[in-house]
């Protein structure tokens, strides 16, 4: 169903502050659209260089679309209709340069078509590599406007939650660029995947999570050997073999015959540092197991303590 709207747009001409009046120029401009592939909205823009003359918005049910409107000022004009989809992606677009005169009316047509790729981004696909379980890598992209329109870019990342976008961009000027950051929360150890998206422009992000020994201790397992209703100390050193300090918990689980004496490890041991930790054994004459346990984020080091 063909629609009619008129709109009158009432604009000072350089003529009008001279005290002269003229009739103004009538535009009759009608807008199609492919059946199949009808946008959802559609902005119409009549401008002359960066100054806007007319706008209409119209919704994609509205199409096929007629209408018409009185214009002061005379010479060129462009008009521009972009068509959007329901996310607020530019996927249709047409555009005539028109003249315009007060002895003719001017008729004209614009038949949305597909437009060829509206984003860009650089570079075309990311891949973090392998990064230690915890790591927070950023990556650094471009996006371009290739179309001829202002675009709201919609910048997301759909697959994984481990991807984040650390900053976006705003509505982009054709042919304008905006830098923006991606990085890696890497919090789930194995390949981890998803999409950057922004409209039609997609760019692979890929990661292999690796979940590398941090804390080591030495040696593999503590005996403690005594007599019954002597005291046996013991004592096990803990390395942080990372790139950079963790923070540390440090446990004991005892039946109670053998306690922990005490550390000098603190709560954050340094990049490639080591500490001692010590344990006291009351023999009794019969066996006893404790297990000795230090925690940092993503990893775990554990050694056996045996008591007679």
């Amino acid at each position: 169903m063909t629609k009619t709207i008129t709109t009158s747009i009432l604009l000072v001409s350089s003529l009008a502050l001279l005290g002269c009046t003229q009739p103004p120029a009538t535009m009759e401009l009608a807008i199609q659209a492919p059946e199949v592939s009808r946008p959802a909205r559609v902005d119409i823009t009549v401008y002359r260089d960066t100054e806007v003359l007319a706008h209409q918005v119209l919704a994609g049910e509205e199409l096929p679309w007629r209408g018409s409107w009185s214009l002061a000022d005379l010479g060129e004009v462009d008009v521009m209709a972009a068509g959007y989809d329901a996310n607020g992606t530019l996927v249709m677009q047409a555009s005539r340069t028109i003249a315009l005169s007060h002895e003719t009316g001017v008729r004209a047509e614009l038949v949305l078509a597909q437009v060829s790729q509206v984003m860009k981004l650089f570079p075309s696909g990311f891949d973090f590599g392998e990064q230690p379980l915890g790591a927070a890598p950023v990556a650094t992209f471009v996006i371009e406007n290739a179309s001829g329109t202002p675009v709201p870019p919609g910048l997301h990342i759909e697959g994984s939650q481990l991807f984040v976008l650390e900053s976006t961009c705003g509505t982009l000027q054709p042919g304008a660029t905006c830098t923006f950051r991606v990085r890696l929360d890497a919090g789930a150890v194995g390949l981890q995947q998803a999409r950057l998206v922004a409209g039609d422009a997609v760019v692979p992000l890929s990661a292999k999570v690796l979940k590398l020994a941090v804390l080591g201790m030495e040696p593999g397992e503590l005996p403690l050997l005594g007599e019954p209703g002597v005291t046996v100390k013991g004592a096990v050193q803990l390395h942080n073999r990372g790139a950079e300090a963790t923070l540390l918990d440090i446990s004991l689980e005892s039946d109670g015959a053998v306690t922990l004496a005490g550390h000098d490890c603190g709560n954050r041991l340094a990049a490639g540092a080591s500490c001692t930790i010590e344990v006291r054994f009351q023999p009794d004459g019969t066996p006893h197991r404790a297990r000795l346990t230090a925690r940092e984020r993503f990893d775990v080091a554990t050694i056996e303590i045996s008591g007679k």
